[in-house]
């Protein structure tokens, strides 16, 4: 039976034929030893390959004879030798290429086995560090716990001595209580008995003061008796005697005043004039008959009614809708005389009188109620009752019957007649009274209205009456106007009030005067020239030194004192000449030039940072810093010196190197330039307004008027300078460093703290502030020059607060102080001494 190992099936790079003996078996004959030796070599992974033996010359084949079981032995460990020995060139590069791997894998182990190392040293180094600042770290709490219970400890034993002195103190206060007490309870003892002693002097001395003053009272009240008969006896001869007196004088007065009145009366109607009560009586004449022929039978026939109440309520809506608008009361005349009182077909003669009646009355009605609230609505009223008077025939007599109705004998003026021209007396008091233009008042369980809404009611529709004189009547109707709406009854009315004490000694004549002159005061002094000054100094004495018996216009009654005073104003304002108002919201920019021209006049001292570069960089990004004192604000380096400049771009460039941009370097120019000289600017501002404008008279002859300063409409009652405080944020706030100046190297800026501003007060008790020093504190609110104003500065700082702008910061200035220069009279001095 033959074996044979078959051959490999794994591919090899190379095989060679090998010439190798064999044994009768087929199976290649090899050296144990050898075999065993490369066995061993190949399975040793550490050894390098070895080069192969060469094989063995074969032997001399000797024919043996063997066992079936020795040869099938023999043959089987041949085959395994052979196996053993075979040399395969795949198994070769196969085992080479397991060394390679495993060499490079042991170096890889040892790269990864290194870096490991490396890495564990690393993490060792780290951890031991973090072990040492956690360790520093803890030894540091341990050391803030020990001090802060060592801080306790101290506290403690602190409050452990104050307790123990504390309560050694009021042991001790016990102590000396206890001994006040004592000492308290033996003076109080011998207070006590000292109390006693002297309550029982006291009550002796008293009882015998008042036995003595018992005595004196008695005595004295009967010498008083005496001397009050005496002297009440005295009073009555004399009452007695003043009185008889008084009747005389009175009748004398009647018996003369009935014959000038009757001798003037003749003078009058000779030349065509009436007197006051020939006025009056023809007014009240012409009103009895509108009552009883006009509107009674309108009144009593249903017809007439519903036709005069149809035209009538086309009157008070149209009257209630004038304005000032030219166009709407000549719209507004034209629909009451075409659509109202004058329509084609035309009314019938009463129908139309008793129109006039009620249009008159809506005119006084209106006059009544808006002009009182508003003395600008005359105006509108007036010019449409004016030309009314001239279109409307028989319309001025309804009118000014009306008005007398409404306003009693003040419209003339004259006195109330003690009986109506029918020459009965009047029926009481009420009848009088409604006479006199009194009316109902509005409050219960009063008759009548109260003087001080009498006056005034009485003075808006003279106010219109006193309007429609001044308006000069049409070309065409001037030679047919009434007698009682030519202009000539100012003077009228005027001379008869000053000529009648009975009238000026009520308050409404005071009041009346002043509505007159308030309307008519500098038209009339350009009518009647000096003979109306003559009229006003008679007026002013009345208010200032009064009449006969020294009596003043508008009497003693509280409600005359009010009316006296602005009739006294009146008559200075007319004798002082009329007055242009002068808007400070249009003016102020012109003092605002006098401040900036003032801070570049050459006077003015250099600030020391215009006279050195700027070494730091001071923009708007930059926060403020603290200054010794507590404060902050943005620092300001100076450098080195520069020669002043006025300005430019160039210069400024060189003066502020590390400026932002142009305009940060300029506007930090003007901050710095506009610091300083606020309180001097202001007082010489102050001194300029009072001097130049508050000493401007009116030339009478030249018509030139005096000039005053207003605030919207409301004249300036006093001007001056205010010191206090105003609100800034240290970031807008400057201070200075100059390490070349030793002896003042830090200089703060202008301080909020210390700031002055101008303050005027109108009439009307509103404020208006302005303030020229604001724009150091980076308030840049600037105004242009005003036109025709020639000047090398192209804006000025202001900061005008007015009543918008302080509605939206009242909390801006805080006022400490304030100096009038318009109501000082030491300011006054110094103005008339620099004139």
């Amino acid at each position: 039976m033959r074996f044979s190992v078959p051959r490999s099936l794994s591919p090899s790079p190379e095989r060679r034929p090998q010439t190798q003996g064999r044994s009768t078996y087929g199976l290649n004959l090899v050296d144990y030893s050898d075999s065993d030796e490369s066995s061993a070599s190949e399975e040793d992974p550490y050894y390098d390959s070895e080069p192969e033996v060469a094989p063995q010359p074969p032997r001399a084949r000797v024919k043996i004879t063997q066992t079936p079981e020795q040869r099938h032995v023999d043959e089987t460990i041949a085959a395994i030798r052979l196996r053993t020995r075979h040399h395969d060139p795949y198994e070769e590069w196969e085992k080479q290429t397991r060394k390679d791997a495993f060499r490079v894998a042991r170096k890889d182990h040892a790269a990864n086995q290194a870096k490991q190392l490396s890495e564990r040293d690393k993490a060792h180094s780290q951890e031991e560090r973090r072990l040492a600042a956690m360790h520093t770290r803890q030894l540091a709490e341990v050391e803030g716990l020990l001090s802060s219970l060592k801080i306790q400890q101290q506290k403690e034993e602190d409050t452990l001595k104050r307790t123990w002195q504390e309560r050694d103190k009021a042991l001790w206060a016990r102590i000396d209580a206890g001994i006040k007490v004592e000492e308290d309870k033996v003076r109080a003892k011998l207070d006590a008995e000292r109390k006693v002693r002297e309550e029982a002097e006291r009550k002796r001395a008293e009882e015998e003061a008042r036995r003595k003053a018992e005595e004196d009272r008695k005595q004295k009240e009967a010498e008083e008796a005496k001397r009050a008969a005496e002297e009440k006896e005295r009073l009555r001869v004399e009452g007695e005697k003043k009185k008889q007196e008084d009747e005389r004088r009175q009748a004398q007065e009647e018996q003369d005043r009935a014959t000038r009145l009757a001798a003037e009366a003749d003078g009058m109607k000779s030349v065509g004039l009436t007197t006051s009560e020939d006025d009056w009586k023809a007014a009240r004449r012409i009103l009895l008959s509108l009552k009883s022929d006009i509107m009674k039978p309108i009144k009593d026939e249903k017809a007439r009614r519903s036709l005069w109440g149809e035209y009538r309520r086309k009157i008070t809506p149209r009257i209630g809708q004038l304005t000032g608008d030219a166009q709407a009361i000549k719209d507004i005349l034209t629909f009451l005389d075409t659509q109202v009182m004058r329509p084609n077909p035309p009314h019938p003669p009463m129908l139309y009188t008793g129109l006039c009646s009620s249009l008159a009355k809506a005119i006084l009605l209106q006059a009544e109620t808006e002009v009182t609230a508003e003395k600008k609505a005359a105006i509108p009223l007036a010019h449409l009752t004016s030309a009314l008077l001239d279109t409307l025939p028989n319309f001025p007599d309804v009118l000014f019957a009306k008005l007398v109705q409404r306003c009693g004998p003040w419209a003339i003026p004259c006195t109330l007649p003690p009986t109506d021209i029918s020459g009965q007396p009047w029926a009481d008091d009420d009848a009088r009274a409604k006479a006199l233009g009194y009316r109902r008042s509005v409050e219960d369980n009063v008759p009548r209205e109260p003087v001080g809404e009498y006056m005034q009611r009485i003075a808006g529709c003279m106010r219109v009456y006193f309007a429609i004189l001044r308006i000069p009547p049409k070309q065409n109707a001037a030679a047919q106007r009434h007698p009682m709406f030519q202009l000539t009854r100012v003077w009228m009315w005027f001379a008869r009030l000053l000529g009648s004490e009975r009238l000026l000694d009520s308050p409404v004549a005071a009041q009346l005067m002043y509505t007159g002159l308030d309307i008519l005061g500098p038209f009339a002094l350009q009518v009647w020239g000096h003979q109306w000054v003559k009229m006003l100094e008679l007026m002013y004495i009345g208010v200032t030194v009064g009449f006969a018996g020294k009596k003043l216009i508008g009497g003693s009654a509280p409600d005359g004192n009010a009316p006296r005073m602005r009739l006294k104003m009146e008559v200075e304002k007319v004798l002082a000449g009329t007055t242009d108002k002068l808007d400070l919201e249009s003016f102020y920019p012109f003092l605002a030039y006098i401040a900036a021209h003032a801070h570049n006049h050459e006077q003015k001292p250099k600030h020391p940072a215009l006279l050195h570069t700027i070494h730091n960089a001071p923009n708007p990004d930059v926060p403020p810093v603290g200054l010794p004192d507590g404060s902050a604000a943005r620092l300001v380096v100076l450098g080195d010196p520069i020669q002043a400049d006025s300005g430019g771009m160039s210069h400024l460039r060189h003066w502020f190197p590390q400026a932002a941009s142009d305009a940060v370097c300029r506007k930090l120019f003007r901050r710095i330039q506009f610091e300083g000289s606020n309180l001097p600017i202001l007082v010489a501002i102050c001194l300029v307004i009072l001097s130049e404008i508050y000493t401007t008279k009116a030339d009478l002859e030249n018509r030139t008027p005096r000039i005053r300063l207003a605030y919207k409409s409301s004249p300036i009652a006093d001007f001056g300078i205010v010191a206090g405080s105003v609100r800034v944020t240290p970031q807008d706030q400057l201070a200075y460093f100059n390490p070349a100046d030793p002896e003042e190297i830090l200089m703060r800026g202008q301080n909020p703290d210390d700031h002055y501003w101008l303050y005027f007060d109108t009439i009307r008790g509103e404020t208006v502030t302005l303030d020229f020093g604001m724009y150091t504190f980076n308030n840049c609110l600037s105004v242009r020059p005003p036109r025709n104003f020639q000047h090398d500065i192209n804006w000025a700082p202001a900061l005008f607060l007015n009543r918008e702008i302080y509605k939206a910061t009242p909390y801006l200035y805080t006022e400490r102080r304030r100096v009038s220069f318009l109501r000082s009279p030491e300011m006054h001095e110094v103005v008339a001494y620099y004139q």
